[in-house]
């Protein structure tokens, strides 16, 4: 049971940090095409 449940919390932690980091490529994205407008979009595409 508590294997289980260490296991458990391990891959949540690890989808949390994953979704952090999608969310963290994200914001820059946003930044960089905030700060620079004539960023060229298609190439990021």
């Amino acid at each position: 049971m508590a294997v289980w449940q260490t296991e458990r919390l391990l891959t949540l932690g690890l989808g949390l940090k994953l979704s952090g980091i999608f969310y963290e490529l994200t914001d820059i994205y946003q930044i960089l095409v905030g700060v620079n407008p004539a960023f060229p979009r298609e190439t990021l595409q």
